[in-house]
């Protein structure tokens, strides 16, 4: 079995206070990778100085790439992503601890399923001082497999926890990816960005191995993830804040519609005439299918407009149906079950 050449792509930012621990992590790896990518995006801390003395001693290339301006959380990434030139990427935060046998156990798996373009792994949360906290993130079960368009809809999956195949980053241009979630107009992170990528045009799998010590501290750069939260909760807190749901919907049917629009234009930069390849067929498909989510969304945004009738919420709530919004999360084509139960109470309460 021939494992892949991997490449690490780690993006720095004045995090000398655990980076030298990471690298050892690094260091430590059963597989050794092919190359450290290292993009830092103008740490004014001792963090240059560590990576430096590392590259000195390490087993492996190091190539640092210093940015003259200040690039931010998802461009950092993605620019040392752009350098690497292994045939995989493993997405490095500078906070975390590797387990030895991470890109051993990834290496092999990869080699297994030559179909998989993006894998992601679970990983054990821990305080600033690696003390386990309660629950995994990602938490994935079971190894699972899913298609082209397969994915819940706009679902993402943690940076760190992510492989992705080199060539992905051939297909489009990072620079004119869709915008964030946040609604802040920034473009969207690395990995929502890999994520998006990867579902529209090969295969992703998930495995339950935790590989990395994934640490918590005031001044990480992602959010803390939630545990899970008990359905009673969940549900208390979508059908008494309807108006607060409905309004994180309709936000998602403006997202939907800007990765419609990012692969419209990339079908208007592919190959015309004749017979459509394979990269314009599932850019045409992925242009299609978040066409339909971003009415589905905007569809059950409706549902929770509490200044609307009961008699429209309930119409809005048959047309989601018939559309198919709530089919099974696990194949992308709906948001399941419990979906249609929130939306459906939401639907017939007075007020």
């Amino acid at each position: 079995m021939i494992r892949p050449r991997i490449s690490i792509a780690l993006a720095t930012y004045n995090g000398d206070r655990f980076l030298r621990e990471q690298l050892r992590s690094l260091a430590s790896q059963t597989c050794v990778p092919f190359e450290l990518v290292v993009s830092d995006d103008g740490s004014s801390d001792g963090s240059m100085e560590i990576l430096e003395a590392f590259a000195g001693t390490a087993p492996f290339e190091v190539a640092i790439h210093a940015s003259r301006e200040h690039l931010g959380f998802g461009d950092n990434f993605l620019r040392a992503a752009s350098l690497c030139s292994g045939e995989w990427i493993a997405f490095c935060d500078q906070d975390d601890v590797w387990l030895p046998y991470k890109l051993e156990r990834c290496a092999d798996l990869i080699a297994r399923l030559p179909k998989v373009d993006l894998l992601s792994h679970s990983a054990m949360r821990t305080d600033e001082v690696l003390n386990r906290l309660p629950g995994c993130f990602p938490d994935h079960g079971k190894v699972t497999v899913t298609g082209p368009l397969g994915n819940k809809p706009l679902s993402v999956l943690p940076g760190f926890s992510l492989l992705v195949r080199r060539s992905l980053f051939d297909l489009v241009d990072y620079s004119d990816r869709p915008r964030s979630l946040s609604g802040t107009g920034d473009l969207q992170t690395h990995d929502w960005f890999v994520c998006n990528i990867a579902n529209a045009y090969g295969h992703t799998v998930r495995i339950p191995d935790r590989l990395v010590l994934y640490r918590r501290h005031g001044q990480s750069v992602s959010g803390d993830p939630a545990t899970r939260v008990p359905w009673r909760n969940l549900w208390a807190t979508t059908v008494r804040n309807r108006s607060e749901h409905g309004r994180l919907l309709a936000q998602r049917a403006v997202y939907a519609r800007e990765h419609r629009d990012f692969y419209d234009r990339l079908l208007g930069g592919a190959r015309p005439g004749g017979s459509p390849d394979e990269f314009t067929s599932r850019t045409r498909q992925a242009r299609r299918y978040f066409e339909r989510v971003g009415v589905a969304y905007s569809t059950r945004a409706e549902i929770y407009a509490r200044d609307r009738p009961v008699g429209h919420r309930i119409a809005a709530l048959v047309r989601a149906a018939r559309m198919g919004s709530y089919g099974r999360i696990s194949d992308g084509r709906g948001f399941g079950a419990g979906a249609f139960a929130k939306d459906f109470v939401s639907a017939i309460l007075s007020r």
